[in-house]
């Protein structure tokens, strides 16, 4: 649930290093990855002022969120991710009864458990804030280049070629018929729209 607090990029490294380490099987960082994955609160504040509605923020997020959450309900059972293994990074399986909740405890009780076993293990405040500052440098350089080189790559394509207008032109029909004011120009924007995260942040 990390990346949902988070730029969609962090989560999705933070993500990959649960995968690394044995935490989630291949299946279960392709869902976390992809549909747990949301803009960070911040940025959407940055985009909706863009357009002054600032005054909608709150039921604007609320519509991001329970899309997300539809999503990752009915995406999951559909190709690719439904066909991703359940596997840890070494090829191992999970063990069978890894998610069952012992006798005695309810699925909180158990969840709690093992969230101060977890935190048990941690020797030193220390050793956390190296391990936090080791995060953050592995986003800076792990995170910024991608963000960058695509940002900079999908501004060219915009700027100086009619990729983003021809995959945009299958939208004009369902614009028309839900009554969009210029159709055309805004199927245009609607691709361009997935890039324009990365441009932004870049």
């Amino acid at each position: 649930m990390a990346s949902w607090l988070g730029d969609g990029s962090v989560g999705i490294l933070l993500t990959s290093k649960q995968y690394e380490n044995k935490f989630y099987t291949m299946r279960e960082a392709a869902v976390i990855g992809t549909t747990f994955s949301a803009v960070s609160i911040t940025f959407s504040l940055v985009v909706i002022a863009q357009v002054e509605l600032e005054h909608l923020f709150l039921p604007f997020y609320g519509a991001i969120c329970l899309a997300g959450i539809v999503a990752a309900i009915i995406i999951p059972r559909l190709p690719p991710l439904r066909n991703k293994k359940d596997t840890f990074i070494d090829g191992t399986k999970p063990s069978e009864d890894a998610e069952v909740t012992p006798k005695g405890h309810t699925t909180f009780s158990w969840g709690l458990d093992l969230a101060l076993q977890r935190a048990g293990t941690v020797t030193s405040a220390k050793s956390v804030f190296g391990e936090g500052v080791k995060n953050a440098v592995d986003m800076v350089f792990g995170v910024l280049p991608v963000v960058m080189g695509l940002g900079t790559v999908a501004l060219v394509i915009a700027e100086y070629t009619s990729v983003f207008e021809i995959l945009g032109t299958p939208f004009i029909p369902y614009l028309e018929l839900l009554g969009v004011p210029e159709a055309v120009a805004a199927s245009k924007t609607m691709v361009v729209g997935f890039a324009d995260m990365f441009i932004h942040q870049s």
